[in-house]
């Protein structure tokens, strides 16, 4: 049986599985520091009620979680982290799992727009300037499969992406916001903060 649901304390040892398991840093990179600071605050990230942890579950297993967390001083929250479980890709497109994944995108716009009142989401990924800049990986691949396949609009087709800015290797973007968004440390490859902006009515 595949299944949605926020994550909660008691998965924590689930989590830290799944990242074992897979713990690639912005799509491309193995990164020990972030990992051991990772497993330090998990416990306390997943008890933080600025953070959020909508995941997937197959067979009670957890296949895939994103990690958000909300911004203190704005109204935002940042795309933390996306985590999934290393499978064959057919897992994710069973109709169970395109259900769940449904239901997943519409909590993340729920918790976002509707509990928390926010208006922008920051997400980070690796530069490449031969890429159109569109993507942000695998979640953003899986949500135009499901638009495709089930005429969904997912969370991704609410708001409007923009490029926040481009940092180059090794250096620290200029504003203290950026800096906070990238783990305020530097990595050794270029990177584009995004940021999406949802759509407004008025």
């Amino acid at each position: 049986m595949i299944t949605y649901r926020p994550l909660n304390i008691e998965d924590k040892e689930q989590l830290l599985e799944v990242f074992e398991l897979n713990p690639v840093v912005y799509t491309k990179h193995t990164d020990t520091a972030f990992k051991n600071t990772f497993s330090k605050v998990l416990e306390e990230e997943l008890a933080n009620p600025l953070c959020f942890f909508p995941g997937i579950f197959v067979d009670n297993k957890l296949y895939s979680v994103v990690y958000f967390k909300e911004v203190v001083d704005a109204p935002a929250w940042i795309l933390a982290h996306l985590m999934l479980r290393p499978s064959d890709f057919t897992t994710f497109i069973q109709p169970e799992y395109i259900d769940a994944a449904i239901k997943l995108d519409e909590a993340i716009t729920n918790e976002m727009i509707v509990k928390r009142g926010l208006n922008r989401m920051y997400f980070v990924f690796p530069y490449d300037k031969i890429s159109t800049l569109r993507s942000i990986g695998s979640i953003d691949r899986l949500y135009r499969y499901i638009q495709k396949v089930r005429q969904y609009e997912s969370f991704f087709l609410k708001i409007n992406l923009y490029t926040d800015c481009i940092i180059k290797a090794n250096t620290m973007p200029r504003y203290t916001y950026q800096q906070k968004i990238i783990g305020g440390r530097t990595w050794p490859f270029d990177l584009a903060i995004r940021i999406g902006m949802v759509k407004s009515e008025v």
